[in-house]
């Protein structure tokens, strides 16, 4: 009787066991508390998540006549600017129902993130080869400006003309914004992958502040 009870706890132990690993697989990658269940989703250092988290994605449309520039992120500089510094006809939505440009534009100020990858996708292949400024200032007047040139990101392997995977790390915060021309009547799909993101209500919880994801799960053009 004894061994029967004996292997009645073991069979409910490792039952636990197996539960609790489904449950952290499921919601590795959710940067609420959420992901933080039963701890199993993070390595020894306690910053590394398992898994990579989705990408943001952003729609960017030029209904002008003219090529304009739109302003990506720069929370601190432009949020009560006028179109939150992009051209007057330039419109930035979230691919994601129910998320709005400013909710993101926020959250880009209050949990900053660094991007390990862009992925940018139109039916224009001029404009898919605009580059893109990366911008860093301050609030004393030093500002960074670095110029991303796409066309040197394209791969010999690639044969759609209608993608371009940017592997450039960039760190946003309020204070960082892309500026991107858009050609007259263009749009194009922005999807960004994140590395690390900053989350400064974990330590209430004692846990890292800082949240590293593993690789994006994207397919490289490169072999």
């Amino acid at each position: 009787m004894k061994k029967s009870l004996g292997n009645v706890k073991r069979l409910s132990m490792n039952t636990v066991e197996k539960y609790d690993r489904m449950a952290n697989e499921n919601f590795a990658g959710f940067d609420g508390f959420g992901d933080d269940v039963g701890g199993g989703n993070f390595y020894a250092s306690g910053t590394i998540a398992s898994q990579s988290t989705e990408p943001y994605v952003l729609n960017i449309a030029n209904a002008g006549v003219a090529s304009e520039t739109a302003i990506i992120f720069g929370r601190n500089k432009y949020f009560s600017e006028a179109n939150y510094g992009s051209g007057a006809n330039i419109t930035i939505t979230m691919a994601v129902s129910g998320v709005t440009y400013p909710q993101m534009l926020q959250q880009s100020a209050s949990e900053p993130f660094e991007i390990v990858k862009t992925r940018l996708s139109s039916t224009s292949v001029t404009q898919l080869d605009q580059s893109i400024t990366y911008v860093k200032s301050d609030s004393n007047g030093q500002e960074a400006r670095t110029p991303i040139t796409v066309t040197s990101y394209l791969s010999p392997d690639q044969f759609q003309d209608s993608l371009r995977d940017v592997d450039y790390r960039i760190q946003v915060d309020g204070n960082t914004h892309l500026e991107y021309p858009i050609e007259a009547g263009r749009s194009v799909t922005m999807s960004i992958y994140i590395q690390a993101k900053v989350n400064i209500a974990k330590p209430l919880i004692q846990k890292p502040a800082v949240t590293e994801y593993s690789k994006a799960r994207i397919r490289s053009f490169r072999k």
